[in-house]
Formats: C-alpha cells, structure tokens, sequence
C-alpha cells in the first residue's frame, strides 16, 4: 500500500487556512483535508507524485512526504500511554524512517479523528493521508521537530527493580571538575537557584506514599515516569534539557553557559 502523508504546517499559510478554533485535533480543524481530498488523482497510486508535485505551495520533506509500501506498526513496536496521550516506539528510528499515524478520540461525546483509519473506506492500492510526525529530513525548524517531546531515555538496563533503583540528574561543572545535583547559578534566577536538579525536572514531587511532598527521590510511577520493563526514563517535562530547561531563567543571558556547554 502507498500512504501519502501530510504535515500540519502551520509556517504554510499559503495553502492552509484554520476553520476552527477548537483545541482539539481532527480532520476539519483547518482545510487541508478537504483541499487534498477534492483532488480526482491524488488517491491513485500510480499519479500522487505527480498530483503532490504540482502543487506548487507544498514542499516535500517539508509539508509532506510519499512512502510506498509503508507498513503498520505491530503493538510490541511501540508504547501507547493512553493516559497522558503519546506513543513512544521501542525503537529509534533511522533518519530517513519516516512515522505517521492516524487516529480517533472522544471527548464530551464528540468524535474527533486525524488521517485515514482503515476502517474508513480507503482500500488498498489507494493512497491514504496520514498525519506526519517524522519526515525523511530532521531540521529543527520544521514544524514536525516540535511533535517529538524528546523527553524519554534509555538507562541501558531492562526489567528495573524499584528496591534497588536510584535516579539523580546531576550537572558537570567543567572548571571545579565535579558532578552537582543542582546548576550553579545566582539567587537572581529562582527557579533554578539551589534547587535539586530531580526538583527542577518535576522527577521528584511525592514522597514514598505518593503525598504531594518532595523526599529527594525519583518518583517511580510506572508508565509516568519510568518504563521499567524496557528501562526508560520519562521527564514529565518536553525537551526537558532544551526549550524546558531554558524558560526556567529569567533571561537568555544566564543561560547562555548551557547553551555553549551543549546542555541547551
């Protein structure tokens, strides 16, 4: 089967315009959906790279991409939070892997869904519309950087026991040549000043009975904050050591020695 796959780019305003203020995803939300759709060739197999090809306000890689005998993913490839609404692959993907995914929701009774379902009509060799998440080119200006939170990593053990398992952020200070569970920094920035790395990161906000107290411990909530059977850690917090860590000073000034240093 060949999915042609889309990107939700809000940079091109040239071809994309909102219908709805709603904060929730779907189909309708802008009108991009029903512009590629009303399109007589761009489902057919054998003409969609034409069909996307002429139409001159989209740029591959960019605002779309076309994958011939894409695949769909068996459940063991991937981790699906439904709580927290993210899923998470098991394993990395190469750089020119491209990922999409199409899915359905309820929310106060109303049914809302991105992409082509297969349950939805569109029935091999046609072509299917997926929402992008990752394309062949990883820029960090493009619109899809922002859909990979960037937040879970892997410890390089698996099945971690709780008992024995102890978790701390620590950061190395290159000119005392010592790791601190905290950065140091001026009282002028509160956010960060003297406050434990685990704290800064929302690992630690309960202690051992899950009260809403710090106890200086990693907060080991299965499928939260942790995956112990693949061994992942999950930072509660998006790019926790890009964009999150950044918003924490007061100015980009103060920062600016993580970002040199690699950290931001």
């Amino acid at each position: 089967m060949q999915r042609w796959i889309w990107g939700e780019n809000f940079f091109n305003t040239d071809y994309i315009s909102p219908l709805s203020n709603s904060p929730y995803p779907d189909d309708s939300s802008n009108t991009l959906y029903d512009q590629l759709n009303a399109i007589p060739n761009l489902r057919n197999v054998t003409q969609v790279q034409n069909e996307i090809a002429s139409i001159t306000q989209l740029s591959p890689s960019r605002d779309y991409e076309v994958v011939q005998n894409a695949r769909r993913l068996a459940t063991t490839e991937y981790t699906f939070n439904p709580r927290l609404g993210y899923i998470s692959l098991n394993q990395a993907l190469n750089g020119n892997e491209v990922l999409a995914v199409a899915y359905e929701y309820t929310i106060g009774g109303q049914v809302y869904r991105v992409g082509d379902l297969t349950n939805t009509g569109i029935e091999p060799p046609n072509v299917m519309f997926l929402k992008l998440i990752k394309g062949r080119v990883n820029n960090t200006k493009l619109p899809t950087w922002d859909l990979m939170m960037k937040n879970i990593y892997a410890l390089g053990g698996f099945q971690i026991d709780r008992k024995d398992f102890k978790m701390d952020v620590l950061y190395y200070v290159d000119t005392i040549g010592n790791r601190l569970n905290y950065i140091p920094t001026s009282p002028a920035q509160p956010n960060v000043y003297a406050k434990p790395l685990n704290r800064l990161f929302n690992l630690d906000k309960l202690n051992s009975n899950n009260d809403p107290r710090p106890d200086g411990e990693f907060d080991f909530i299965e499928g939260v904050m942790i995956n112990s059977a693949n061994g992942r850690i999950i930072f509660p917090v998006r790019e926790p050591f890009g964009s999150y860590l950044r918003s924490k000073f007061t100015d980009s000034v103060s920062a600016e020695p993580l970002r040199v240093s690699g950290t931001l």
